[in-house]
């Protein structure tokens, strides 16, 4: 009697995997049609508020680059992109490493799907004087796109 109880159960189990599994996929098709959930929109400063909340919850163990997290204040790229500037490879693998639940953590914080987090180790360029006032200008339109826009919008040249 215990064998045929087992293998009731075992049927019963594999046919409501069955329904899950067709429920799944009838959402995938009607996923287009509902309507997404709203991305909301959000600043700099609510990104680097969540990014030190994070921080600041991380576990023990994770201390050095909690640590790191809090003296670095991450930059917008665009209405969803960040990035952080980190020094060196080493810091930009354990970051790396983080993106997944960083980013999932400020999609839900930020209520905005869309947010896309990136690593880039900063450029020896970036904390040694330009030499050429060329050099200098694009230097500082790196960091400053606003000079670019300014400088094509009233037609300067910096010589």
């Amino acid at each position: 009697a215990m064998k045929g109880a087992e293998m009731g159960f075992s049927i019963k189990k594999t046919q409501k995997e069955v329904t899950q599994k067709a429920s799944v996929s009838n959402d995938e098709q009607t996923q287009p049609t509902s309507v997404p959930k709203e991305n909301h929109q959000f600043d700099e400063n609510w990104l680097n508020h969540y990014w030190q909340e994070y921080a600041k919850q991380m576990p023990l163990e994770r201390k050095a680059i909690a640590m790191r997290m809090q003296n670095i204040r991450v930059t917008l790229l665009n209405e969803t992109s960040f990035e952080a500037v980190v020094d060196n490879e080493i810091a930009a693998k354990d970051f790396t490493a983080l993106i997944p639940e960083l980013q999932s953590y400020l999609r839900d914080c930020l209520k905005n799907q869309e947010i896309k987090m990136t690593i880039r180790v900063s450029a020896p360029m970036e904390n040694v004087r330009a030499i050429s006032r060329t050099e200098k200008f694009q230097s500082m339109a790196q960091k400053n796109k606003m000079l670019i826009l300014l400088k094509d919008e009233f037609g300067l040249e910096f010589s």
